[in-house]
């Protein structure tokens, strides 16, 4: 059974560059990582793949002589499934994943199970008087019970004929015996005709989790709130990830936040900024606060209403509360008011 063409597992081009080949195997090993997907044979298999087809383009040699002969030759056959790919190039001072990823093989021991990140909205009267809230979020991923983890139930699977169910095929090179991933099935053993209605053909069934949170006073949007041990917990012998919380303040038809200043408009007619007025605000928080629009205001003017805005994080004080005018004009005038009009605007030499 032959192989796919490295350069198609990769997904680049027959004369592409080292760096662009590295940078494809980056991309799709990241993806496909065993510690990324836990309990996901399919992944575990591509990974692989990936590894084997990157272990002869990015050495020149190996791949020069997979560009003559194919994976017709020894050295171009890439590596048993069960190869450790640091063991492999320790040797020469290379370590693909020190040097690509820029950790050590050692550090790919899975201490911990994966954080979570989530998005939960709160408007900007909860961000400003803080609040609690309820969530839900996927807590914990299992293997299907009713496919067994393969992604299909056992009456829609059919047998593959090609590596007889192991999921592996094995190649002889002289006294070289070499088994690798089953090209036909991705080394799941057999071929999928329906996915599993319980998962989705994921394999895999998630839990989710209610918590109840606060979110402090004064909290702005895109802060993330983090809470230890309350991420995934998928895996029972090891400690639970961490759980990230995203917050997004959602719009306020009224008012918007400038740092820690809550900005808004008021509107006025043109004689209240001409003979003053006095009016109130009421803020999302409830709290009503004066406006005092002096006279002679010009429209472009901003009231600035001092400790009258959005706490600070973690704080008493407050930012301030910064006003525009949205003046308004009359439709008509009718001769009485035009001929006072005239006259004021005599007397004021306007």
């Amino acid at each position: 059974m032959s192989k796919r063409d490295y350069y198609e597992v990769l997904g680049v081009k027959k004369d592409a560059s080292q760096e662009e080949i590295k940078k494809a195997f980056r991309k799709l090993a990241l993806a496909t990582h065993p510690d990324r997907n836990p309990g996901d044979a399919v992944s575990e298999e591509r990974f692989k793949e990936i590894n084997e087809a990157f272990s002869v383009l990015s050495d020149s040699q190996k791949r020069e002589t997979y560009d003559r002969f194919g994976h017709d030759s020894p050295q171009a056959s890439g590596m048993p499934s069960d190869f450790d790919l640091s063991s492999m190039f320790g040797g020469f001072g290379f370590d693909p994943f020190n040097d690509v990823f820029g950790f050590a093989g050692k550090q790919r021991q899975k201490k911990r199970n994966n954080d979570v990140q989530i998005v939960i909205g709160v408007t900007l009267a909860e961000s400003m008087l803080g609040c609690k809230k309820e969530i839900e979020y996927v807590s914990e991923r299992t293997k299907c019970e009713k496919c067994e983890g393969t992604g299909t139930p056992a009456k829609h699977r059919e047998h593959c004929t090609s590596c007889d169910g192991t999921g592996k095929v094995t190649a002889s090179q002289g006294f070289f015996v070499m088994t690798a991933p089953c090209a036909r099935c991705r080394g799941i053993g057999h071929i999928s005709k329906k996915k599993c209605d319980s998962c989705g053909g994921r394999g895999m069934t998630e839990n989710t989790s209610k918590l109840n949170v606060v979110i402090p006073r004064g909290i702005e949007n895109e802060q993330t709130m983090k809470i230890n041990g309350k991420g995934d917990s998928s895996l029972k012998d090891v400690q639970p990830g961490d759980l990230y919380i995203r917050i997004n303040v959602l719009q306020d038809k009224s008012f918007q936040r400038v740092r820690d200043d809550l900005v808004t408009k008021l509107n006025v007619s043109v004689f209240d900024v001409l003979l003053g007025t006095e009016s109130t605000i009421e803020l999302p928080t409830g709290e009503t606060v004066p406006v005092t629009v002096c006279k002679a205001t010009q429209p472009r003017d901003k009231i600035t209403i001092k400790g009258m805005g959005v706490h600070k994080l973690g704080s008493d004080s407050r930012g301030d509360l910064v006003v525009s005018l949205n003046v308004s004009f009359p439709t008509e005038i009718n001769d009485e008011a035009e001929a006072s009009l005239k006259e004021a605007r005599e007397r004021c030499g306007c």
